[in-house]
């Protein structure tokens, strides 16, 4: 799949003082294919940072993991995160 230019530039902007990287989209709007992307880039140049992807239901979770793999993201829903944090 050929990324679109809003994508490319959504990657590009991914440099050392990005913390954290939010994106916007409708229902099938890539927002996968794009975070798998700016994985691959931190990891061309970093390979200690924590990368952390959160998403809504296990499906989504299951999909994100498979997608990931090889990357070292830890992939998680919403519910699994808040709990994990509460329950600490």
């Amino acid at each position: 799949m050929e990324l679109t230019q809003e994508q490319i530039e959504v990657i590009n902007s991914v440099n050392d003082d990005n913390k954290i990287i939010k994106v916007e989209s409708y229902a099938g709007g890539s927002k996968s294919t794009c975070a798998v992307n700016i994985a691959k880039k931190i990891r061309e140049t970093d390979k200690t940072s924590k990368i952390l992807y959160i998403v809504f239901n296990r499906a989504m979770a299951d999909d994100a993991r498979r997608r990931f793999k090889g990357l070292d993201v830890t992939v998680t829903t919403t519910h699994a995160f808040c709990l994990k944090r509460l329950t600490a």
